[in-house]
């Protein structure tokens, strides 16, 4: 058990100031934006990503049919991570092996992305309307008050 604890400990020695960084972006995008999505923030469209954390939350809950409709990759990205944390912290090796399994989901994730852009957006939930408020959004506004 102590070996594990080390090579958490070890690892959140090595990755502190990224996740010192993340943190942060995440409170304050919260704070100041109402959000933290940076593709939703900037283009104002839901990310590849839409409906993980949900998926999450409804996992926990108990309602495994509402998070795979909500994200259907939660599942994925539940298997990939413990296999990590598997590998890792129990078994002290090394997870090079899964970069190309990692790959391939992400490239899934954004096949699955265009899918669901093409048949949900922007009327079922995650891939829900679009956010007035991003970068493109206020844009847009500065731009239609300039020519009018």
């Amino acid at each position: 058990m102590s070996k594990i604890f080390e090579r958490v400990m070890k690892d959140l020695k090595k990755y502190w100031i990224p996740f010192t960084f993340i943190g942060l972006y995440i409170i304050l995008y919260n704070l100041i934006l109402g959000g933290t999505c940076p593709i939703r923030l900037v283009f104002g469209i839901p990310c590849p990503g839409c409906g993980v954390t949900r998926a999450l939350v409804l996992l926990v809950k108990g309602d495994f049919v509402g998070a795979f409709k909500m994200h259907p990759f939660v599942y994925v990205v539940i298997l990939l991570a413990g296999l990590y944390a598997v590998n890792a912290y129990i078994l002290g090796k090394s997870c090079k092996w899964l970069e190309k399994p990692v790959m391939a989901v992400g490239i899934l994730a954004i096949a699955f992305y265009i899918y669901r852009m093409m048949t949900l957006f922007p009327d079922t939930e995650p891939m829900v309307s679009y956010f007035d408020h991003s970068l493109i959004g206020k844009i847009q506004k500065i731009f239609k008050k300039l020519l009018h």
